[in-house]
């Protein structure tokens, strides 16, 4: 089975003006110190040619995998002039499914332009689709893979295309049949840990705090998430390092998850009582991303409030922003968040989640008017009509729905479990019309 060439006509690259040149990577991390032996191999792997054209990143969670691939993706951007892919397999998140194959050949083969309408629904078809588009020189980013069966079947088969995996495990049969090279990514080392606070908190107060540095970089036992959320507690210069430190030692801080750990329940325990509430709240959220909106709809504030407490969280490394401006987790500090919104009163979680199905819920269905035209299925009446996006045609709409379709998928199956079934078919109503536009 072949793929139709057709498709194919308006290769996608630079050499195509209608089609823009694919980047969906997320946004480099501001600080980011050492790393420079990974950073040169991963230069000459890519410069190298020949058949290994696949590189692991392999390491334990909250290491720096993935900001060291994005690092280097945009130091060697040049590389890749007909683009950089980037997709999380999302094999350890906490709430969504990995991706599975047909899911993965949708986001990589939709970040190459591809219509989806025109995305086979045979596997074999599919997969012969996505070898071709990948044979052009490009960077292709498979982030958080579970294990060698879930990238197999994403590997292109050029040599044009060079593939970085990053994964929790070494994926060794990946380098027997695929020829991939393996980078382990490890601890920073001291000397890279103290640069890095630095980065956060300046060279002059590392120096002249010295001894609780060292204590520190001890405790955090070399991970940059951990490092990076005890510099934000420390940021302001009334709070001395030596106390944030003894603090973190009380809770048996020290070398790999347990370092984590530590730091996390620290910074949480060190936010405003309001935004800590938020915290928990938004681990609620069943997708990948949010936005202000949806964080208000769930905690039950304003607009600005939820982006000040958005912008909190962010400034203390408990949550990330996305390439395109809206926030999300970090797979740890997810996990994280996870646990303390266990302790959240069933009453008061089903009353958030409630929230943003019908948030979710009304954004949606306004959206699928503009695209489909349709006499619409009545709803009840909007709980938060004021944080409704504002769509007035019907490229507002597809382009919504292009943000957020995951989640509204997320949000249908959030409202079946919570036995909330109108709201699951609803959901699911105002995703057909744009789905069957698209493909999906």
């Amino acid at each position: 089975m072949t793929a139709d060439n057709s498709i194919l006509a308006d290769p996608v690259g630079p050499t195509s003006p209608q089609v823009p040149v694919p980047h969906n990577l997320p946004p480099p991390v501001h600080r980011f110190v050492g790393r420079h032996r990974e950073l040169d191999l991963l230069t000459a792997l890519a410069t190298a040619g020949g058949t290994g054209r696949v590189c692991v990143l392999a390491g334990p969670p909250g290491i720096g995998k993935t900001e060291l691939a994005v690092q280097w993706a945009a130091s060697a951007r040049s590389l890749f002039p007909d683009g950089q892919v980037y997709v999380d397999l999302r094999a350890f998140d906490p709430v969504r499914p990995a991706l599975d194959p047909a899911e993965a050949h949708r986001l990589v083969l939709g970040a190459l332009h591809v219509p989806l309408s025109s995305v086979p629904t045979h596997p074999d078809d599919r997969s012969a689709l996505l070898r071709e588009v990948l044979d052009r020189r490009l960077l292709l980013v498979l982030d958080n893979a579970r294990d060698s069966d879930q990238v197999r079947p994403l590997l292109p088969s050029s040599h044009g295309c060079f593939t970085v995996v990053t994964s929790r495990h070494r994926l060794d049969e990946l380098t027997v049949h695929h020829g991939a090279a393996h980078v382990p990514v490890g601890p920073l080392r001291p000397a890279e840990s103290v640069r890095l606070l630095a980065e956060h908190l300046s060279t002059h107060r590392v120096r002249s705090e010295h001894a609780a540095v060292a204590r520190v970089v001890a405790a955090c036992g070399g991970h940059p998430l951990a490092l990076s959320v005890v510099a934000a507690r420390a940021a302001d210069p009334a709070e001395s390092l030596d106390v944030v430190v003894g603090e973190l030692e009380s809770r048996g801080g020290g070398p790999g998850p347990t370092a984590v750990a530590a730091v996390l329940s620290l910074a949480c325990e060190n936010l405003p009582t309001g935004v800590r509430r938020d915290f928990r709240t938004l681990a609620l959220h069943p997708g990948a991303e949010f936005d202000a909106a949806a964080a208000a709809a769930m905690t039950g504030g304003d607009t600005f409030r939820a982006r000040e407490t958005l912008r909190e969280l962010v400034r203390c490394h408990l949550l990330g922003r996305t390439s395109s401006g809206r926030f999300a987790f970090h797979a740890l500090t997810h996990v994280f968040a996870a646990e303390q919104a266990s302790a959240i009163d069933p009453a008061e979680r089903r009353t958030s989640r409630t929230a943003l199905l019908d948030h979710q819920l009304h954004a949606a269905d306004r959206a699928d008017r503009l695209i489909d035209g349709r006499h619409p299925v009545p709803l009840g009446p909007c709980l938060r009509p004021e944080l409704l996006p504002a769509l007035a045609t019907r490229s507002d709409a597809l382009a919504w729905f292009t943000t957020e379709y995951d989640n509204v998928l997320a949000a249908a199956a959030l409202a079946r479990r919570e036995g909330l079934d109108a709201h699951a078919r609803q959901l699911r109503r105002t995703t057909s019309a744009f789905a069957r536009l698209t493909g999906r």
